[in-house]
């Protein structure tokens, strides 16, 4: 069951989420918008670079754990975040842009508001499985 109650852990994991997202966006909008690179490639970069910030945010400030675990939580995080930044954001993007564009959306508004979807999905997915598969401080 999913608890909605506000905590420490839940507001540090937002902060780490945050500024992850802020990484992500503008390395997006930089590779899309300037650089003229398409959506998916540059959607790759800009989440793998957030990816590598965000593994250390979370295991170090938001979930506190100790480094005993580090490669065990390391091959989870990798298995749950690419899972996350690969599979289904990808695939949301590529689903809600087309939908996004019906409506009179255009250029990088369109890519900005399917990656924000996108992201509050992927915030979602990594949180519950942070708390119950890869920072579980319950081994």
């Amino acid at each position: 069951m999913i608890n909605f109650k506000i905590t420490p852990r839940k507001i540090r994991f937002s902060l780490v989420s945050i500024i992850s997202t802020a990484i992500d966006f503008s390395i997006l909008l930089t590779l899309t918008g300037l650089l003229h690179l398409p959506l998916i490639g540059a959607n790759l970069i800009s989440t793998s670079t957030s990816f590598t910030f965000s593994f250390f945010a979370s295991k170090k400030f938001a979930f506190k754990t100790p480094n005993h675990h580090i490669k065990h939580e390391a091959l989870k995080f990798i298995v749950v975040t690419l899972s996350g930044i690969w599979l289904l954001q990808p695939l949301l993007i590529w689903l809600l842009e087309p939908i996004i564009l019906d409506f009179g959306i255009k250029g990088v508004l369109a890519i900005v508001i399917a990656k924000l979807i996108a992201s509050l999905a992927t915030f979602t997915w990594n949180y519950l499985f942070y708390t119950r598969l890869v920072f579980n401080k319950k081994k």
